[in-house]
């Protein structure tokens, strides 16, 4: 299952990344290897679950007045009988990545607020 996703967040790149670099910022319990980063543009990476497998692409650009677009392609795979009821649970893996992308969103506009204070 594919899936692309773009948000803008009101802040800059470099306090994106930052948080974003962050391991204190993650909520998802999983095994992620990052396979590709070059800071503060771009960061490649699989994830595994007992359920699958998942190739996630993130991509950071500016996108003018201190905001940065945040760009996510992922593919996921499932394992055993997952692979089969994975179709029903494309809309739900599609609402969650969303919902941790805005929640993200918050999270870097409240650093750049803070910071900026």
């Amino acid at each position: 299952m594919k899936f692309r996703h773009e948000i803008v967040i009101d802040a800059d790149q470099q306090s994106v990344w930052a948080a974003f670099d962050d391991p204190a910022n993650m909520k998802a319990r999983l095994i992620e290897t990052v396979t590709e980063r070059r800071e503060p543009h771009f960061m490649a990476g699989t994830c595994e679950s007992g359920v699958g497998n998942a190739l996630i692409v993130n991509h950071f650009e500016d996108a003018g007045d201190g905001r940065t677009r945040w760009a996510v392609y992922g593919n996921h795979s499932f394992k055993g009988i997952f692979r089969f009821l994975g179709i029903f649970f494309a809309g739900a893996i599609r609402k969650r990545n969303e919902d941790m992308m805005n929640n993200f969103k918050l999270l870097a506009e409240t650093k750049q607020a803070e910071h900026n204070e």
